[in-house]
């Protein structure tokens, strides 16, 4: 193992290690991105709309929350940004698997497509506020709901603030969005470490060398890539 590596548990280590030679932003068909579409978030009763960094903090709370339920049931995950894609028409996104083949699956996905909001309505925000911008998440999850013949959307939004209540569930999200406020984009290698740490499962130190670890082979693979494609530039504008 690296040096800046030997202190750390060997699960951590292994951890580190599995994505360091990873790109930073996989992709795999086994992931699809659930998206919060922009919205002017307004303030329930009045004319007022919400700061930017407020909007900011409810994105990476409601996309904290739906990494959360598939990091809990173990499933395949990408990638969680509040990056605003204005092509896209989206404040942030969530990368994990998007399948359910039988009724019990078909629960698990409405519940992490009901968890974005109910993180929101868990960490103290008006509902008319957490609801702006979940017509998405509604409605897929009404469908797999009708198919299955699921309980109803109401009750499955309320069983998913109920989980989202939960004090570890609700630390979880809020270190999550926390780092999101930071760097915006956070992969998957990040996002264990993090909710290991807010499970009190790793230590302070060993969640910040994991960072510093993992910030620098980030930055070594972006050298190697502006590398490469200046030494592409050089080689068109040769033969030009």
């Amino acid at each position: 193992f690296p040096p800046e590596l030997q202190a750390l548990p060997l699960s951590l280590k292994l951890m580190a290690l599995t994505y360091r030679d990873q790109p930073s932003n996989p992709d795999s068909t086994r992931l699809k991105p659930c998206h919060l579409p922009l919205h002017p978030r307004g303030v329930p009763g009045t004319q007022e709309t919400l700061s930017m960094t407020d909007v900011a903090r409810i994105t990476a709370i409601h996309e904290s929350g739906h990494f959360l339920v598939g990091y809990r049931m173990n499933w395949y995950h990408g990638m969680v940004s509040i990056e605003t894609d204005h092509a896209a028409g989206t404040e942030g996104h969530c990368q994990q698997e998007d399948s359910h083949w039988n009724a019990e699956q078909g629960q698990d996905q409405v519940t992490a497509l009901c968890a974005g909001y109910a993180a929101v309505v868990a960490s103290g925000i008006d509902h008319e506020i957490a609801i702006q911008g979940c017509e998405s998440d509604f409605e897929k999850a009404l469908e797999i709901i009708d198919f299955w013949e699921l309980p109803s959307l109401e009750e499955q939004k309320a069983s998913a603030v109920e989980w989202m209540r939960d004090d570890k569930n609700r630390k979880a999200v809020e270190a999550v969005a926390d780092e999101l406020m930071i760097k915006k984009t956070v992969h998957s290698e990040l996002l264990d470490v993090i909710v290991e740490h807010a499970d009190g499962e790793c230590t302070d130190e060993e969640l910040e060398r994991i960072r510093w670890f993992l910030d620098r082979q980030n930055r070594e693979l972006r050298e190697k890539q502006a590398l490469v494609q200046t030494a592409h530039l050089e080689d068109r504008q040769a033969t030009d």
